[in-house]
């Protein structure tokens, strides 16, 4: 599934594209314009993957197979990370990142995200209880799926501009 959206917002307005593969994993990035704030991910997601997707994404995280945790860290320009890690090995204290957010210091996900839908859930409720949605009245968002590209030249194909000249100079009409 791929689609695009257009946003806009009173800090900005933009085109992002969000795709998910089969095996559930979801990538946002931006396309155009600005980037998305942190508090229009949770708007943006639920206009592209519709109603049952928090359902699905949470009954993937609750399988996971190892202990979870959301680290939060702010630097000193403002931004946050969020980090989602697991427990892999306990005795070897392994507890390697699994996916992450970032909300750059102007509070805007200048990085997309690519993730797996059940590392979306842990993650999502620590960046909400700190970007909460805005109220509906105050963006806009436009879904739509891409059509696919066509009448594109492949690179190095001429663009027949010398041979139009020359039919320009074979009819004298460059030469007065």
């Amino acid at each position: 599934m791929l689609k695009h959206v257009i946003w806009e917002k009173s800090d900005g307005k933009g085109r992002i594209g969000i795709r998910v593969d089969n095996d559930h994993r979801i990538e946002m990035k931006q396309l155009s314009g600005g980037a998305l704030s942190a508090n229009m991910l949770l708007p943006v997601l639920q206009s592209v993957l519709g109603d049952n997707w928090i359902a699905e994404a949470e009954q993937l995280h609750q399988n996971r197979a190892y202990p979870w945790c959301v680290e939060e860290h702010q630097g000193m320009s403002g931004a946050r990370n969020y980090r989602l890690r697991f427990l892999e090995n306990e005795e070897w204290r392994n507890a390697p990142v699994s996916a992450y957010l970032h909300v750059s210091m102007n509070d805007k996900l200048n990085q997309g995200l690519k993730l797996w839908l059940g590392d979306l859930p842990p993650l999502l409720t620590e960046l909400v209880e700190d970007y909460p949605p805005p109220e509906e009245d105050l963006y806009r968002l436009q879904v739509y799926e891409p059509e696919e590209p066509a009448g594109f030249n492949e690179p190095g194909t001429s663009s027949g501009f010398q041979e139009i000249l020359e039919s320009l100079k074979a009819m004298d009409v460059l030469t007065k």
